[in-house]
């Protein structure tokens, strides 16, 4: 809020200032559950530890490390890890 407003003339803003964690973010939601702060938290983990795996084994490709955690999670359990499944 304020602190932005005070920043931004003097550190740069952009309107894409924030995609560099977004994308993360989205995937640690969808890998814990929809709904779920534990979920959110375990997801957290996970996805931090896989995108740390990744930067020490294939540092160009350490997304690809999260996409595919992602993919194998969802693959597992659809509605995520703490995700009630739907009706």
């Amino acid at each position: 809020g304020l602190s932005g407003v005070i920043a931004g003339p003097i550190l740069s803003a952009a309107p894409s200032i924030g995609a560099v964690i977004l994308i993360p973010a989205l995937i640690v939601v969808v890998v814990g559950g929809l709904g779920s702060l534990k979920g959110s938290l375990v997801g957290s983990l996970i996805i931090g530890q896989a995108e740390t795996f990744g930067k020490a084994w294939l540092p160009g490709a350490s997304m690809l490390m999260i996409y595919a955690v992602m993919a194998l999670i969802l693959l597992l359990r659809p509605q995520g890890l703490f995700g009630r499944p739907l009706r």
